[in-house]
């Protein structure tokens, strides 16, 4: 059921989606550009499949989308041999009911690709230092290259730190020269695909300070359906670290280094450290039920004040539709929920664990499938400005940045792109003019319609 579900939240409404602002609309749009300079995989291979559809993000999404499957199927494979199948399986689910990452399997961004090779790394790497087996060090060069290709910079970091560990812990010679020779490829990756083109193209990991907080922040917001499987399970990592544990031991380089690379990988390993604890809770000497209880609870009083906000916000925006839109989605998230923490209490495997799932993962599907719509109609306007200006191929417009809104305008460059729109830098030499003007500023002929020398849609204005 977790499983259809969630491939049902991936692949629904791809083709409606409007492409997002910031990472997604860059990353299509350098796809598109003819004029981009360096050679960076992703962008290529985006390029080639904008051309198969009309809808030029279709194919880059889909693309998104088998890298995200793939990493669930490589986990599922080598995962059971290091962690068993049952605790393999309960992280999986875990995953799956996580709010935040699942999206990256619905936009044309290098970050799935990322998870699937810092995952291969993960998994190969562990492998190879239990097992010493040759092939598990092919396989890690592999999926260095593999990553690099993706995120150059960030998988460098990566490596680099994992080496590190691994000398330090004084690992067998065959991890430490497989270790050596993949910083060196992903070396040799960095400096050919030139990362001034590749590492803007992410929502997540643009390796600047700043950033960290916000990686935290959203990694954090995944995990709010199962806050208290978390909790304890950064209680009991740290429990067993401090006991000398295997598994806890080996966890621990990469907790540090997908945190420092801001990698997704971070996000899988704290679904299996949520997971561990769905696995062991019913056990008669579990001893962080406390915690689980605790995060449970705070979780379902939080999640009901949201939810109310979530109605009133509806209702606010689309009247009738949109609260009964958001009433589908918030009820199916607090009642699950609740589910959840009945079955802690009353020792029902079934409704804690069940509940716990359900919870996430029925809330990105009855948000992209109930809520989401109401909100695309508001999100569309390139689309609408291209077919009010009647804009031709080959036509020039200027972007003007003097009123900020800078990612608000960003989305409308790949389908500018796209219609074979030229930018220029040169105000005086467009034809158009792209400008974002707050609604509330409107004069009387700021309106939603075609005016002589002025097109509004949405608050956004073409001046030609």
């Amino acid at each position: 059921m977790c499983g259809f579900f969630a491939l049902a939240t991936i692949f629904l409404r791809l083709d409606v989606i409007t492409v997002w602002p910031g990472a997604e609309g860059e990353a299509l749009n350098a796809a598109l550009n003819s004029d981009r300079t360096g050679f960076y995989l992703p962008v290529w291979i985006n390029d080639q499949l904008s051309q198969i559809s009309e809808l030029f993000y279709l194919g880059p999404r889909l693309l998104s989308a088998a890298f995200l499957i793939a990493t669930a199927m490589l986990f599922y494979h080598w995962g059971r041999r290091l962690f068993g199948l049952t605790a393999t399986r309960l992280t999986l689910i875990a995953a799956a009911a996580s709010i935040w990452l699942p999206f990256f399997g619905k936009v044309a961004t290098a970050d799935s690709w990322a998870l699937l090779g810092h995952t291969g790394l993960f998994l190969s790497g562990l492998l190879l230092q239990r097992d010493g087996r040759k092939q598990y060090g092919y396989f890690y060069l592999l999926f260095a290259v593999f990553s690099a290709l993706a995120a150059p910079l960030s998988t460098l970091i990566f490596l680099i730190g994992a080496g590190l560990f691994a000398y330090r812990a004084k690992a067998a010679k065959p991890v430490l020269e497989m270790a050596g020779a993949a910083i060196g490829l992903a070396t040799t990756v960095l400096l050919l695909s030139k990362p001034d083109n590749g590492i803007t193209y992410y929502f997540l990991g643009d390796l600047e300070v700043a950033t960290y907080g916000r990686f935290l922040f959203f990694g954090f917001l995944g995990v709010l359906p199962q806050v208290g499987w978390w909790l304890a399970g950064q209680r009991d990592w740290f429990f067993r670290w401090k006991k000398q544990d295997e598994l806890a031991r080996s966890l621990f380089p990469f907790l540090v280094v997908a945190l420092l690379s801001q990698s997704l990988l971070l996000m899988l390993l704290w679904s299996l450290l949520s997971a561990k604890q769905l696995q062991h809770y019913f056990a008669d000497n579990y001893p962080w039920k406390s915690w689980v209880r605790a995060g449970a609870v705070l979780h379902l009083i939080f999640a009901f004040f949201a939810a109310f906000l979530g109605l009133m916000a509806g209702l606010a925006a689309f009247r009738g539709d949109g609260y009964r839109a958001a009433l589908g989605m918030v009820a199916a998230y607090w009642i699950f929920s609740l589910l959840a923490v009945i079955g802690l209490y009353g020792n029902r495997r079934d409704f804690a664990i069940g509940g716990t799932a359900l919870a996430g993962i029925l809330l990105s599907l009855f948000f992209w499938t109930q809520v989401y719509p109401y909100l695309e109609t508001q999100r569309n306007w390139p689309q609408q400005v291209l077919e009010a200006t009647e804009a031709q191929a080959g036509d020039t417009y200027f972007i003007d940045y003097s009123q900020g809104h800078k990612s608000t305008i960003a989305t409308a460059l790949p389908y500018f792109t796209h219609q074979g729109l030229r930018k220029s830098d040169v105000p005086n030499s467009a034809e158009h003019q792209l400008l974002v003007r707050p609604i509330e500023n409107r004069d009387t002929l700021v309106q939603e319609n075609q005016i002589f020398g002025r097109i509004v849609v949405r608050g956004v204005v073409v001046e030609y």
